[in-house]
């Protein structure tokens, strides 16, 4: 018999909900942007590493002499492209690069605090990026279902303000600058 007993428990249905996209991204859109602008810093940073390797290694063609300046190009080599990758996974939002770069900034932290005299600025900057490496927003937004999201809300996008424009003119300037020095 199927009688309805006034003093059972209630029984609920469990409603599946389908996440809301657009939300999602919303919430998640700042993080999202910052990595993508660490991964064009490391990218820049790569980059210049590179065309200093190649100003290297023409003065090791010019001066075949000395084997300093073979381990130098070697060194800056290696620098430059594990910045260069870092940097084009933080701009596609991928985990390990996010774990690459999480040691990268906790390297800068050590390195900063072994010799405190004028290392402030890299102790700041190793911070501030473990601080946003190391976020649970973080992750999630490495995750394949976060680039679905991404997928599904194209129209979402982070304004950059005027500010970021003049602090990213401002480092291609000083990249720039740093490159005619170097060639000079």
């Amino acid at each position: 018999m199927d009688e309805l007993n006034p003093y059972a428990a209630p029984q609920s249905k469990v409603l599946t909900q389908t996440p809301d996209s657009a939300g999602i991204r919303r919430e998640h859109l700042y993080i999202e942007a910052a990595l993508r602008a660490a991964g064009i810093v490391h990218t820049v940073i790569g980059g210049s590493l590179l065309s200093t390797l190649a100003f290297v290694t023409y003065r090791i063609i010019m001066n075949t002499t000395g084997r300093e300046w073979e381990f130098l190009s070697s060194s800056i080599f290696y620098f430059g492209l594990g910045s260069l990758v870092i940097g084009l996974g933080l701009y596609f939002l991928r985990y390990w690069a996010v774990a690459l770069a999480a040691m990268s900034a906790a390297g800068m932290l050590t390195i900063g605090m072994l010799d405190m005299q004028g290392r402030i600025g890299t102790i700041m900057l190793g911070a501030a990026g473990l601080m946003l490496y190391l976020q649970t927003k973080t992750k999630t937004i490495t995750r394949r279902s976060y680039r679905e999201v991404i997928e599904q809300t194209p129209q979402i996008r982070c304004k950059l303000k005027v500010f970021g424009f003049i602090l990213l003119f401002g480092i291609l300037l000083l990249v720039a600058f740093l490159l005619a020095l170097a060639n000079h």
